[in-house]
């Protein structure tokens, strides 16, 4: 979001737009600035959003390569019974 934001408005702080958050953006920006500072925003989320999905992708492709093992090999020693008369 920084580096694309400095490309599309090299006149706005990127740390102000990180403290304001995105939320308010429109109330504390001019509105012939805010397309450029959206415009950062979906850049960052389109990078963070790809990263998610490539993780997921790879965590269910490892998750069916996987060997399933049983947890607990050990039998039960004795069965528990109740006395109930």
């Amino acid at each position: 979001m920084i580096t694309t934001l400095a490309r599309t408005a090299p006149s706005i702080d990127p740390q102000k737009v990180i403290a304001t958050g995105a939320t308010n953006i429109r109330t504390a920006f001019p509105p012939e600035q805010v397309p450029a500072i959206v415009l950062a925003y979906m850049a960052g989320l389109k990078v963070a959003f790809a990263l998610v999905i490539g993780l997921a992708g790879f965590s269910c492709v490892m998750g069916v390569l996987a060997p399933w093992k049983p947890i607990n090999r050990e039998e039960p020693k004795e069965p528990v019974v109740s006395a109930v008369a």
